[in-house]
């Protein structure tokens, strides 16, 4: 892309990846990297009488990009609309999504007993994450090398909701050696599940090259209290610190374990008062 040409200001490099080595360091800001997924432990078979978990497989979607971006009047929502991705190869996913977008849509008016009790709710950030289909696992598709955890997120596409019978789950941790600067609140759930379901929308869209995306937006103003004190503590900490997050769908039957992960990020010393600013115009598709 020249200097002459329009910059994207979604998708594509809103954020700089760095690799997944990259120390904290004083000076930096608002970077991501991808983590090894075995950091994360997910369902196993026979998880209903065993409960057992181990390190997931490798992340069936890679992602390629991330933004942290906010709007001044509006909360940032349905971005598979407005984003390019004409520049990524695709690969032939079958019925499944060939793109995972998840958008965590995050308030930053503090924490409140009742988030919406003003008119205009906050309009917070947006973290946004784009993730293509590793095209050597769209191969097994339909096939019976098919993996389980598509089984799973197929279920999910056909229902367009998460719910507690099928839910989309995030894992968030740090890694052990930041967990003693975390409040006791954060230490006890590090990497540990986390059902999003009432707070999520889920699209399925097409793009113009045919293959289909599926975004999740999901906003934390819905969550609990508890769960939004937490958020906010964490947030109060992201410019020191790296938060690995981990996104799937909870393995309900047998057939559907062991469970793996879609898509993984690592992010880099957040710095809420350093997002992009986008204008209501680039909010719409032209």
């Amino acid at each position: 892309m020249s200097e002459n040409e329009p910059q994207p200001f979604l998708g594509l490099g809103g954020m700089k990846r760095v690799p997944p080595e990259t120390m904290v360091e004083e000076g930096q800001e608002n970077m991501w990297s991808v983590p090894d997924h075995s950091i994360y432990k997910v369902r196993q078979p026979g998880y209903n009488t065993t409960y057992k978990k181990a390190p997931s497989g490798t992340s069936i979607y890679k992602t390629f990009g991330c933004d942290f971006v906010r709007n001044e009047e509006s909360i940032v929502k349905e971005v598979g609309e407005i984003v390019d991705f004409s520049m990524i190869d695709l690969p032939d996913s079958k019925d499944l999504p060939s793109i995972i977008i998840v958008n965590a849509q995050i308030p930053l008016g503090g924490v409140s007993m009742n988030p919406f009790a003003t008119k205009k709710p906050d309009p917070g950030i947006s973290k946004i994450m784009y993730s293509v289909m590793d095209p050597e696992i769209a191969k097994t598709i339909g096939t019976e090398d098919e993996l389980p955890q598509l089984k799973a997120l197929r279920r999910l596409v056909a229902l367009e909701k998460s719910s507690t019978s099928l839910a989309f789950k995030v894992i968030g941790r740090v890694d052990e050696s930041e967990i003693a600067h975390l409040p006791n609140i954060l230490q006890r759930i590090n990497g540990k599940p986390a059902r999003v379901t009432e707070s999520a929308k889920l699209i399925i869209g097409k793009l113009p090259s045919g293959h289909t995306y599926l975004e999740v937006d999901y906003d934390i103003r819905k969550w609990s209290l508890i769960a939004r004190t937490c958020l906010d503590a964490a947030i109060q900490r992201a410019l020191t610190m790296k938060l690995h997050l981990g996104y799937l769908v909870e393995g309900a039957c047998e057939e559907e374990l062991p469970e793996q992960l879609l898509c993984t990020i690592t992010l880099l010393q957040l710095n809420k008062d350093n997002t992009h600013l986008i204008n209501e115009t680039q909010l719409h598709k032209p």
